[in-house]
């Protein structure tokens, strides 16, 4: 009897294991190495042919909205950066090849300190000097993670024609990472971000390393998650009333000083095309 019930019910039982479908397979990680397909982590100069560091990464397993260029640059707004001054860019180029089947690829977008002013806060990067980051996104065929690889790093002043400062690129990667852990808001949108320590991926030193400066070849890896999400109905334009801060307003027409004295004497605009 044991044996015949078996033998009816072993058909029904392979029918319900082939008709049940399976449980997907969550393929996502956090990121994917770029040095162990083919990629570096470092950006390259189109004129040195030296690089800077991609220190940051934001985390593939974040968000999703965080992860695109609107997103972003509104989580950036969040944690101390924002676009450049009036949407204009005087430098050189920066490409990075992430390993992810794009080969070199163009920065996504370049975003700057604002010193708490949305509107001419980069401005002021721009003439003294701040943080600033270039972004990079890891998403061809080979390697499509989506994360975010950020070239971070603290320049000096407009005078010194942009160049990194000393030990920029750990003060610039740790500055951001200290802003942005925990929680943070901006234009509704609240983030919640941790952080962790990433090893082997970027050597240390200088080797390769624009301007010679050395780092520590740690890479700081966020995830960023979006918490809340309000309507804010604030005006186009607001200008903060902290802007003149007492420390920055010396400075700004130092430089502004500066600048027009070299212009002069050189007899021709300060900008070139090595600035950063």
């Amino acid at each position: 009897m044991s044996i015949l019930l078996s033998s009816l019910l072993s058909p029904l039982l392979w029918n319900i294991v082939l008709c049940t479908p399976l449980p997907p397979i969550d393929i996502r990680a956090p990121f994917f190495g770029p040095a162990e397909r083919g990629g570096s982590m470092l950006t390259n100069d189109t004129y040195s042919k030296l690089g800077e560091p991609l220190n940051v990464i934001i985390s593939g397993l974040s968000s999703p909205e965080v992860l695109t260029r609107q997103g972003f640059v509104n989580f950036a707004r969040a944690i101390g950066f924002s676009t450049e001054c009036m949407g204009m860019h005087i430098g050189a180029p920066q490409w990075a090849n992430l390993g992810d089947g794009h080969g070199r690829m163009a920065q996504m977008i370049e975003l700057r300190e604002h010193f708490n002013e949305m509107n001419f806060g980069t401005c002021v990067e721009t003439l003294v000097g701040g943080n600033h980051l270039r972004v990079y996104r890891q998403d061809g065929p080979r390697a499509q993670s989506n994360a975010l690889f950020l070239a971070v790093s603290q320049e000096e002043s407009i005078l010194r024609a942009h160049t990194i400062s000393p030990d920029g690129y750990n003060w610039g990667r740790d500055r951001l990472v200290s802003a942005a852990i925990g929680s943070t808001s901006f234009d509704g949108v609240t983030y919640f971000t941790t952080a962790e320590n990433i090893s082997g991926l970027l050597p240390t030193g200088w080797e390769n390393v624009n301007h010679n400066i050395s780092q520590d070849g740690v890479v700081k890896l966020l995830t960023v998650h979006v918490t809340e999400r309000l309507f804010v109905n604030r005006p186009a334009f607001v200008l903060n009333p902290l802007f003149v801060h007492p420390f920055l307003l010396p400075q700004i027409l130092l430089v502004a000083l500066g600048v027009a004295i070299t212009s002069r004497l050189a007899r021709r605009p300060f900008f070139n095309s090595g600035a950063e």
